[in-house]
């Protein structure tokens, strides 16, 4: 079949000498060597047809590449970003054991704790998936409407 890696002229040359040994040997001669030099055809449409049919195998082969390039880096992504959710689970189930949250005051602490512990979780993980501004800006605005209700 058509396979780009594949050399037919060793196939040739095996098929060959296997027919040709025995029928030279019947008149006293020894086969010692034979092969195919590179096959150019003659036509020039040949030869595109040809170039046509390796690029198109290598196309293949390098979007087959990028398929999962993408789908790999998708997957880091997401297992990043369940780290980070983790991350937010653990210090807020720290906070909140560590804190008694019967009254108001208490609920608001805890909000504010949880935007610093996004704050700080987004610090942390800038240097491997930075994330637009706009994120810390959201937090300190957050931060801000809630300071500003407490009073």
């Amino acid at each position: 079949p058509l396979d780009p890696d594949r050399d037919p002229r060793e196939e040739i040359v095996e098929q060959m000498r296997r027919c040709l040994r025995p029928l030279l040997r019947s008149y006293g001669i020894e086969l010692i060597g034979g092969g195919i030099s590179n096959l150019v055809p003659r036509e020039k449409a040949v030869m595109q047809r040809r170039l046509d049919n390796w690029k198109t195998e290598w196309e293949r082969r390098i979007l087959l590449a990028m398929g999962k390039g993408r789908s790999d880096r998708a997957r880091h992504i997401e297992k990043a970003r369940a780290k980070a959710e983790l991350q937010i689970l653990h210090r807020l189930s720290d906070v909140a054991r560590q804190a008694n949250l019967g009254d108001e005051a208490s609920q608001t602490a805890l909000t504010l704790r949880f935007i610093d512990c996004l704050g700080e979780i987004v610090s942390e993980t800038d240097a491997q998936w930075p994330l637009p501004e706009s994120c810390r800006k959201t937090l300190a605005r957050l931060r801000g409407e809630i300071e500003e209700g407490q009073r």
